[in-house]
């Protein structure tokens, strides 16, 4: 039952990747997981986790877990720039130039 409803609220982030209340379901479900029976290295659950992390300014959490993330997928460009945005968000305009050019690369 919990991976259906999981499955769910990952489709409904799709549906709309913005929707605060999704991301931080997923958020606490992912956080869940890491913490307990179902841990394994998934780029996805370091993005869910990223996101609302910076959306609620924890920006040092979200750069490593979208740090994390681009370990597992180095060339996801949309990683990179979900990094570069979070570092610029954070006052870290040097690493954030970088983040966006890899983004680009």
């Amino acid at each position: 039952m919990a991976i259906q409803a999981t499955a769910a609220t990952m489709h409904a982030q799709e549906a709309d990747p913005t929707n605060v209340e999704v991301l931080l379901t997923l958020r606490v479900s992912h956080t869940n997981d890491v913490s307990g029976v179902h841990c394994t290295p998934d780029d996805d659950v370091h993005i869910v986790l990223g996101v609302p992390y910076n959306l609620s300014r924890e920006y040092d959490k979200a750069i490593a877990s979208f740090q994390k993330a681009l370990n597992l997928k180095p060339h996801d460009y949309s990683l990179w720039n979900k990094l570069g945005a979070t570092q610029a968000n954070s006052v870290q305009s040097a690493n954030a130039i970088m983040a966006y050019h890899k983004a680009l690369d």
